[in-house]
């Protein structure tokens, strides 16, 4: 702990261990004493996109823990992410071709995990909404008890809606 403001000792940028050259952070937040960043990387295979969350100190830089996912042999990401309800909601795609500009054969992938971010976390739930491409945002209305999405269909955008538990339209 430190006497408030804080200042982070921290080196930036912060190495996440995953190939600094070929990791994109697209979003970020803070939970208790973890600072939160999601992203895509580029594993092993130079065609195919991994997404991952870090949990680090916030002052240190050190990371925590560490979740990546590769569930398909294309592009896989986050793209936005909220916390709220000692969940963090992490919005995406999954199986996006990784060439064009466009997300062909793509689906978008909702996901909740809890908080505090342990590595390699079992997801409380997921969502994969059919006809949409990806997962571009996500809030938390912890009052209501609803997570919102936004995401895109068709160059679209697509507002969506699920429980906090995991509870999604069809």
């Amino acid at each position: 702990m430190c006497t408030r403001p804080c200042t982070p000792a921290a080196k930036f940028p912060l190495t996440l261990g995953m190939g600094e050259p070929h990791v994109v952070v697209n979003a970020a937040a803070s939970s208790g004493s973890q600072g939160l960043a999601a992203g895509v990387y580029l594993g092993a295979n130079p065609v195919d996109l991994e997404g991952f969350v870090v949990a680090m100190s916030p002052l240190s830089g050190a990371v925590s823990a560490k979740w990546t996912v590769d569930p398909t042999a294309q592009g896989d990401g986050w793209i936005a992410l909220a916390e709220g309800s000692n969940r963090l909601f992490l919005a995406g795609g999954k199986d996006r071709d990784g060439v064009s500009n466009e997300c062909l054969g793509a689906s978008a992938w909702m996901v909740a995990v809890p908080l505090p971010l342990i590595n390699d976390p079992m997801p409380v739930w997921a969502y994969e909404p059919a006809g949409v491409e990806a997962g571009t945002g996500v809030a938390v209305d912890e009052v209501d008890g609803v997570v919102y999405f936004v995401g895109n269909a068709n160059g679209k955008g697509v507002p969506m809606a699920c429980t906090i538990d995991g509870v999604c339209p069809d």
